[in-house]
């Protein structure tokens, strides 16, 4: 079997088990990173790119989530978790977002 064969074979397993509810909108993607193969084939087209808003307006995360997510380092989360602010589950969540 050839590698692009189980190279696109793997990466739809591994597509089917993002849920729905965690996927970015097509919308909300720059062209040319739609796809692993497009990324790699359009680096210098999406180089000066900048991603850093998206969390914050593609209405994927909740206000709690993107508190996680920007408001504190390791030591804060295993802070936050160990004083039971937090949840393993709430941060875990919230970064697979």
């Amino acid at each position: 079997m050839a590698y692009t064969t189980i190279s696109q074979r793997k990466l739809a397993e591994l597509d089917a088990k993002i849920p729905s509810e965690w996927r970015l909108p097509e919308s909300q993607i720059p062209p040319g990173m739609l796809s692993p193969a497009e990324s790699i084939t359009n680096v210098k087209q999406y180089g000066r790119v900048n991603v850093m808003d998206i969390p914050r307006t593609c209405g994927l995360l909740s206000a709690r989530e993107l508190e996680i997510t920007e408001q504190y380092d390791v030591r804060g989360l295993l802070r936050a978790m160990a004083d039971k602010r937090l949840t393993a589950e709430e941060v875990t969540t919230a970064f697979c977002k």
